[in-house]
């Protein structure tokens, strides 16, 4: 059931959809919510880098505009649209680089 609701709520987006990210700004937020360090090393110029494990604590500083979120996983994009939905924000799309699975394969975050 929780991954259906993510599924029919949210939308992936490639890089490929934008042209310019420069004048988007008034219509929706980029929300990165990988880790600091991550986020330092593969920046998003005008992304909102709010780590999901400060989130809760953290979400009165997101404005109330249409998010695109960008997670470092699977999980934690799961996760982190849920909470973001449930506290009333409209997820209109997400990016999560590939990972590296066990088996050396590279799978997408999808």
């Amino acid at each position: 059931m929780f991954i259906n609701y993510i599924r029919k709520t949210a939308t992936f987006l490639k890089i490929r959809h934008f042209e310019s990210l420069e004048n988007v700004e008034p219509y929706f937020l980029i929300l990165d919510i990988r880790d600091y360090h991550v986020a330092f090393h593969t920046p998003v110029d005008g992304a909102l880098n709010i780590p999901y494990a400060y989130l809760h604590r953290n979400v009165s500083q997101i404005p109330k505009k249409n998010l695109i979120v960008i997670a470092p996983n699977k999980r934690t994009l799961k996760e982190g649209i849920y909470f973001l939905k449930k506290n009333g924000f409209s997820v209109i799309g997400y990016f999560c680089p590939k990972e590296r699975s066990t088996l050396g394969k590279t799978v997408a975050c999808v």
